[in-house]
């Protein structure tokens, strides 16, 4: 992620809270921190769920749940993107 990123994307997600706080800090006003959120803000089997937590020294299983938590967190900002804001 670099500062040219803000000017290129829209949505900027990330997966824990160091990867947050890290983001931020490069945002240099409100308009580009509003970008930036916790991919697992969009999970919908979960109002206020956890991080994502990197599977790299853990099992096949692990992975695999990582996989899955994604998936939600994909498809939940997938349909927010779609769904229109109310007028």
């Amino acid at each position: 992620l670099g500062r040219r990123d803000f000017e290129r994307f829209d949505h900027i997600l990330v997966m824990d809270h160091s990867n947050l706080e890290n983001t931020l800090k490069l945002a240099v006003d409100e308009s580009e921190r509003s970008k930036v959120h916790l991919i697992t803000k969009f999970d919908p089997r979960n109002p206020h769920p956890p991080v994502v937590v990197d599977p790299y020294w853990g099992t096949i299983r692990e992975f695999e749940d990582v996989y899955h938590q994604l998936t939600f967190c994909c498809e939940g900002w997938i349909q927010q993107v779609l769904t229109p804001a109310p007028a």
